[in-house]
């Protein structure tokens, strides 16, 4: 990757995803935290009271063994937890006298401990069971930090809990050694004065196994830091065994065996592999060769070794590169994930863009990939060299003559570094000027190189160009574009993916790409969207941009997500609004969309979809970025005249209105995100073109549906009521029985008794009858709108819903009233008359006078209400229940049953008490139960209450004082109605308040006075147009030829510059 600017100094590349991970809460990797705050807020004032308050904390002390004394944990299980990081293969048992690297405990020490798998559960703290004991003074006899207990079994000192590591098993101290500033110096040191024994934690995943404090400081070249830990009893001897720390060619070797902490490799090795020539710490032997050439200016030793067959031994047919099949890298990215399955790819499918044919396939088939099948043996023809019939290409990859899919790669698959990168990738990864120079001498002698890319899981597809573009480098840049660098390569890497796609990525055969979840929301800080050029313009490269597309990049390609360069910028608008001395997003934006080819036409299209059908614009409204969605309007809108402070000008309707050209309605415009948004900024957004193309939608059709529909409505419900209103409430004729008794006709409902039983009939016939025609319009309008909208629709309008829920009900009435069931028939009629009276708050919307407070009705419901009664049934439910104990042996009406006291507390918390506070002297414990009101009185009456009122009128004041949320709540009821009409009603509409612009393209002409940045942003360009015509008239002038008296003829321009004696 890139020289992304960070403090991580000790061998750690990415921690993966930390969201999850408690740790993190107090020290993050990204040098934050609760702790590191209170830290620098200590170290500013120079009060530590809260500092130290909180590492004392029994919060903190939660996350270490015995509060901070540590424990003795088996080595089996270390060892176990690390072999399941590695992906849980078999542990060997130890063969007597066997020995492995130099050890003062005897190797025949055993605990007997079988080759089990380790649980989760196995990391908890109940493993105290008989396997891990508290530090005791019978653990004497020590290698570094393992202890062996008076049961011979090897221990090993652990602080800070097993199951509340972070992601690659580090403890907070690592976290603070691994940033490395001065305030996580400081935080690092007052954990070690109140916790010692966290100063020999180790990291105890498989990558970075054995490291503590104690290397990292090292690491960091802190000599200050070592001595503080030296001086604190840091272990001298502990030994950092994990797979980062293994040579290169010993990784694929490692292996572990019981009772033995340290792991076992192949003892047949280099001992450096590619890192002995470029390492990650700026050094190694290619590296002090060009620094020793730059000082004597004498090339020949860097040019010999680069030239030899050492080097040449790492690369692909002495540097000549070679094609590698496709589904090789996929299987080698997949095991780097952890070996989930590749599904075949299904024909036709398409994810993200790209101009190979999706059903070319090479028949692999689903298998693992195994470390032989990265050696160079591989090319037993499923690998072959670099010929002229694989010219077929898109990136650089190619398609031979059998249509297989390759990828030309020069440095060996099984050389590789710890994360897939080649040479060429540490040069730039260190990027100093004499990793600079090696980096160009390597490619002068290889020039394959320079389109290797990353191929582990995590930085996939990164190749030298989008590192150069990360380190700001445009000369580096325009070197690698002028020597081949591909423009087209995609960087599709978890690291560079968005936060909510990591754990979706899945594989898929002849698809380089991956595949995610498309329900994003695209926050990642590293999300650059693939292409180099989408990484320069995230990163404001201005330079690098011009670059890029003066060599052909193509702004319109979109990633696995289907965003284009375009696309990008907007996601990244607020990230990079504080960027100093970088190109801004709109300056961006205008730079990408107005470069032209060289047939005069924009290269940048500006209507492209991702895939999630938004362009650049809609996805602006999505992700409420207000400036460069009113900076794209600026750009698509077409001013027709402006007179004084007065502009008229016409916006293009294609991606505003929720109308689409063909009439349907569009799910993702502009008008449909601002207007059913969440976020806070989209309530900001209900201004400018919204509100009025929301107006001109109001006047031209809106308004007398809306109230054409009200009136409907409301004969409707007259209709409704009138019908219950003449049901009788019994039997009013009922038979006389033998005995005397009056028997009731449950089918008393159908019959007529009276007059007004005909006029029941009809009322009741009209109810279903408008019930039934309701419903129909509804499907009507589902079957137009598709099902999704309508849905969502519902959604925004929860009364339009209940209205319908009641239709449904009275409907439902129908089957009661053929089986003579009355009891059934008014509970239906209870529910149709409450859930059809809601309605009424829909129509209230639309109405100035009300409808701010069915908005804030609204909002306290969803918001205040559900909060409220979340906390509020906690305690009833428990206060009652202890209630009913009091109670038990009485007969007390309320609190005897157990149900019954939930309604008696409920009723209490209501302020009527004053019987039942009498009723505590009858019961068993009368002071029991008057302890029990008293403190529910408090808690419930007197808190919560108070604070769901507080709650309450916080919410009444913020919608109170945004006058846009009314407009908001009409806007809805305009959607709604819009919806309910045909597609051809709608298209005629839309004809009505816009004007055309040619083909099927409408648009809104909007007339408004200009506001100070408008008026500012006019004058400045006035005065442009002014200086460039002086300009020009100066050009002109300079070109003039004068005549003097006499025989002398004069140049202006040479006259001007005293060349010539006038």
């Amino acid at each position: 990757m890139g020289n992304i600017n960070t403090n991580v100094t000790s061998g750690m590349k990415a921690q993966g995803d930390s969201k999850s991970k408690s740790l993190y809460k107090y020290v993050d990797l990204n040098g934050g935290g609760e702790l590191v705050e209170l830290q620098k807020e200590a170290n500013r004032s120079k009060q530590f009271d809260k500092i130290d308050e909180k590492i004392r904390s029994d919060e903190i002390k939660g996350f270490l063994y015995n509060g901070g004394d540590g424990m003795l944990v088996d080595i089996n299980k270390l060892i176990e937890y690390r072999n399941r990081d590695r992906g849980g293969g078999g542990i060997r048992e130890k063969k007597p006298g066997k020995t492995v690297g130099k050890s003062s405990v005897s190797d025949t020490v055993s605990t007997g401990t079988a080759a089990t798998t380790l649980s989760d559960n196995d990391l908890q703290m109940n493993e105290i069971k008989g396997k891990e004991v508290k530090v005791t003074d019978d653990a004497e006899q020590r290698n570094g930090s393992v202890k062996i207990n008076s049961e011979g079994a090897q221990k090993k000192e652990m602080c800070w809990r097993l199951d509340e590591r972070g992601t690659v098993g580090e403890s907070i101290l690592h976290l603070c050694l691994l940033n490395a500033t001065s305030v996580h110096a400081d935080l690092a040191k007052r954990l070690l004065q109140v916790y010692p024994k966290l100063i020999n934690d180790i990291y105890v995943s498989e990558e970075y196994y054995g490291e503590n404090v104690l290397h990292m400081a090292i690491s960091n070249e802190d000599p200050a830091m070592v001595k503080f830990l030296l001086d604190h009893g840091a272990d001298v001897h502990e030994r950092c065994c994990g797979n980062f720390f293994c040579p290169d060619d010993q990784k694929k070797t490692r292996s572990d065996v019981y009772d033995q902490e340290w792991v076992e490799v192949s003892q047949e090795t280099n001992y450096d592999g590619l890192y002995k020539y470029v390492d990650l710490n700026g050094g190694g032997e290619l590296v002090e060769l060009q620094k020793e050439a730059n000082r004597s200016k004498q090339f020949d030793k860097i040019d010999e070794k680069i030239r030899s067959d050492e080097i040449k031994g790492f690369l692909y047919n002495g540097g000549d590169g070679m094609l590698v099949d496709i589904n090789k890298l996929i299987e080698y990215r997949n095991r780097d994930r952890g070996g989930g399955g590749i599904r075949e790819k299904k024909p036709g499918k398409t994810v993200g863009k790209s101009s190979v044919s999706d059903t070319v396939s090479t028949g692999t088939a689903a298998t693992t990939l195994s470390d032989n099948d990265l050696q160079m043996n591989e090319i037993k023809g499923k690998e072959v060299k670099v010929t002229d019939d694989a010219e077929q290409r898109n990136g650089s990859v190619k398609i031979n003559s059998e249509g297989a899919q390759k990828k030309e790669m020069c440095w060996r698959l099984d050389e590789r570094g710890t994360v897939g990168e080649s040479i060429l990738h540490l040069c730039l990864l260190n990027a100093t000027s004499v990793h600079a120079d090696l980096a160009k001498r390597l490619l002068q002698v290889y020039p394959k190189l320079i389109n290797d890319i990353y191929v582990s899981e995590e930085y996939y597809g990164e190749n030298v160009l989008h590192m150069a573009i990360s380190n700001e480098d445009p000369a580096m840049v325009k070197f690698l574009l002028d020597h081949g660098a591909d423009v087209h390569e995609r960087c599709c890497g978890n690291f560079f993916c968005p936060d909510d796609q990591k754990k979706t990525r899945s594989d898929v055969y002849d698809q380089e790409w991956v595949e995610v979840s498309q329900e994003t929301n695209y926050d990642g800080m590293l999300y650059f969207g693939e292409y180099p050029l989408s990484f320069a313009a995230c990163l404001g490269q201005e330079e690098c941009v011009r670059l890029l597309v003066a060599k052909g990049a193509d702004p319109n390609l979109q990633d696995t997500n289907g965003n284009t360069a375009l696309h990008m910028i907007v996601i990244h608008d607020r990230k990079n609004r504080h960027r100093i001395g970088k190109c801004s997003s709109q300056d961006m934006f205008d730079l990408l969309y107005n470069l032209k080819d060289k047939n005069k036409n924009r290269i940048a299209e500006l209507h492209i979809k991702n895939n999630q059908g938004l362009t650049p614009l809609t996805l602006a409204a999505r992700l409420s970025r207000k400036d460069m969605y009113e900076h794209i309007l600026e750009i698509e809108r077409e001013v027709y005249w402006m007179y004084g402070n007065v502009t008229c000008a016409n916006y293009p309707l294609q991606d505003i209105d929720t109308i689409a050209p063909d009439g349907r309605i569009n799910p993702r415009s502009v008008l449909r995100e601002v207007v059913y948004g969440k976020l806070p900024g989209h309530i900001d957004m209900m201004d400018g073109v919204v509100a009025n193309l929301l107006d001109e939608k109001w006047k031209t059709f809106a308004r007398y549906r809306f109230y054409r529909r009200f009136l409907m409505f409301f004969l409707y419900y007259a209709i409704l009521v009138v019908a219950f209103m003449l049901r009788p409430g019994a039997d009013t004729m009922p038979t006389q029985g033998p005995n005397g008794t009056n028997i009731t006709n449950p089918c008393y409902l159908g019959l007529v008794r009276k007059p007004e039983d005909y006029a029941r009939f009809v009322f009741e016939a009209l109810t279903l009858a408008g019930a039934i025609l309701y419903l129909f319009l509804s499907s009507r309008e589902t079957y137009h709108v598709g099902i999704h909208v309508f849905i969502e629709s519902l959604r925004s309008a929860p009364t339009k819903a209940s209205f319908l829920l009641s239709c449904v009900v009275i409907v439902f009435l129908v089957p009661g009233r053929i089986a003579c069931a009355p009891g059934y028939e008014d509970v239906m009629a209870v529910f149709a008359v409450l859930l059809i009276s809601l309605y009424f708050l829909f129509f209230c919307r639309g109405f100035k006078i009300v409808g701010p407070f069915v908005a804030m009705i609204y909002k306290m419901i969803i918001g205040d209400l559900l909060r409220f009664f979340t906390i509020y049934l906690v305690f009833v439910m428990g206060f009652s229940q202890a209630m009913y104990i009091v109670y038990r042996g009485t007969d007390d009406p309320i609190f005897s049953h157990s149900t019954e006291s939930i309604m008696g507390m409920i009723i209490m918390s209501l302020g009527e008490f004053g019987d039942i506070y009498d009723s505590f002297d009858n019961t068993l414990h009368p002071i029991m139960g008057k302890v029990l009101f008293f403190v529910y009185m408090v808690l419930v009456t007197v808190l919560l209450v108070n604070m769901l009122i507080a709650m309450m009128g916080n919410t009444y004041t913020l919608i109170n004082s945004t006058q846009k949320e009314w407009l908001r709540q009409k806007a809805h009821i305009v959607l709604v109605i819009e919806q309910s009409v045909t597609t051809e009603e709608r298209k005629r509409q839309q004809r009505i308040y816009s004007q055309p612009m040619g083909g099927d393209r409408r648009a809104l002409v909007v007339r408004w006075h200009q506001s100070e940045k408008e008026k500012k942003e006019l004058l400045q360009l006035r005065e442009k147009h002014r200086l460039q015509k002086q300009s020009k008239l100066a050009r002109k002038r300079d070109g003039r030829i004068l005549v003097v008296s006499g025989s002398t003829t004069l140049n202006v321009l040479e006259a001007e510059q005293g060349l010539v004696n006038i």
